[in-house]
C-alpha cells in the first residue's frame, strides 16, 4: 500500500462538516438517560461487546462530592498546547494529579465479572488494579471532547525481584456529577471507527463507572447543552508480558476533527 494521501482542504472541510452534523443528531443505541437502556444499579452491563461496559455504583454520592472538590481545589486547566488536542478538547482537567490513595480505593471495587470480561478482551496478563495518575475533568455549558481515541499509559514499579512494568489497556471514566445537575454530555462511541449509524451513546448516573478500550475505540465527549458535568479517568493497568513492551502511545483525533 501507497503512503495516505491527505485531504484537500475542501475534502477536510467537508469531513469536519459531516462529523459535526452527526453529533448533533440523535443515534438509535443509548444506554442510560430518559430515552435509553436502563443502567441496572447492580450487575455489570455490556455496552460493546467485549469492548466497553458500564459498572454501577462504584462511588457512592458522597465520595463523588468529595472528588468534586478536590480536583476543584487541586486546579482545572484548559487543554495545553503541547498536548497536541488544544482547540479539540474544551473541557478543564487537572495536571500531573498522581493520586495512590484514589487508586487503592477504586481498584479493589472493580468486580470480578469486569475483570474477567477486560482480561478475556486482552489476554495472557492480568489486571493489577488502576493507575495512580488520575484525571478529573469539568465540562461547562458548551464543553466537548470531540472523536478521539485514547492514549495508553504505562507504570514501573520497583518490587523485591526487580522493576516491573504496567500498561494501561483500558480507560475508566466515572461520572461525578447527577444527571439532573447538567443536560448532554454524553459519551458517544463508534465501534467501527467511522460515524456512521453503529454510534452508541452512554449517559451515566452519578457514581456510575464506564470501561472502554483504550487505543482502537473512536469516542466522544458531546457537547454539555446546559449544567456543569464532572469526571474521573484513570487506565486500568495490566501486567506486561515479560520481555515485551508496548510501543507509543499517540493521541489521534477522530476523522473530519482536527484541533483548530
Amino acid at each position: 500500500a501507497g503512503p495516505t494521501v491527505p485531504p484537500s482542504p475542501e475534502e477536510a472541510e467537508e469531513l469536519r462538516a459531516m462529523y459535526w452534523r452527526h453529533v448533533a443528531s440523535p443515534v438509535p443505541q443509548r444506554f442510560g438517560g430518559q430515552s435509553g437502556r436502563t443502567l441496572p444499579h447492580d450487575g455489570l452491563t455490556e455496552v460493546l461487546p467485549g469492548r466497553a461496559w458500564v459498572v454501577p455504583q462504584l462511588l457512592s454520592e458522597a465520595e463523588c462530592a468529595a472528588l468534586v472538590e478536590f480536583g476543584e481545589a487541586f486546579g482545572l486547566e484548559p487543554a495545553q498546547e503541547a498536548s497536541g488536542v488544544q482547540g479539540l478538547r474544551t473541557s478543564k482537567r487537572t495536571t500531573n494529579l498522581c493520586h495512590p490513595g484514589l487508586a487503592a480505593l477504586v481498584g479493589p471495587r472493580l468486580p470480578e465479572t469486569l475483570l474477567q470480561a477486560v482480561e478475556a478482551a486482552r489476554p495472557h496478563t492480568a489486571v493489577r488494579g488502576v493507575h495512580p495518575n488520575w484525571r478529573i475533568a469539568r465540562y461547562d455549558q458548551g464543553d466537548a471532547f470531540p472523536a478521539h481515541y485514547d492514549q495508553a499509559d504505562c507504570l514501573t514499579v520497583q518490587g523485591g525481584h526487580g522493576k516491573e512494568r504496567f500498561d494501561s489497556s483500558h480507560t475508566l471514566l466515572i461520572s461525578l456529577s447527577h444527571r439532573s445537575a447538567f443536560d448532554g454530555g454524553a459519551t458517544r462511541f463508534w465501534p467501527t471507527g467511522k460515524c456512521d449509524d453503529t454510534a452508541v451513546d452512554v449517559e451515566l448516573p452519578c457514581g456510575h463507572a464506564l470501561v472502554f478500550e483504550q487505543r482502537g475505540l473512536l469516542h466522544a465527549g458531546l457537547a454539555v447543552r446546559s449544567g456543569v458535568k464532572h469526571i474521573a479517568q484513570v487506565g486500568i493497568l495490566r501486567g506486561a508480558p515479560r520481555g515485551l513492551a508496548s510501543a507509543p502511545s499517540v493521541f489521534r483525533v477522530g476523522p473530519g476533527v482536527a484541533p483548530r
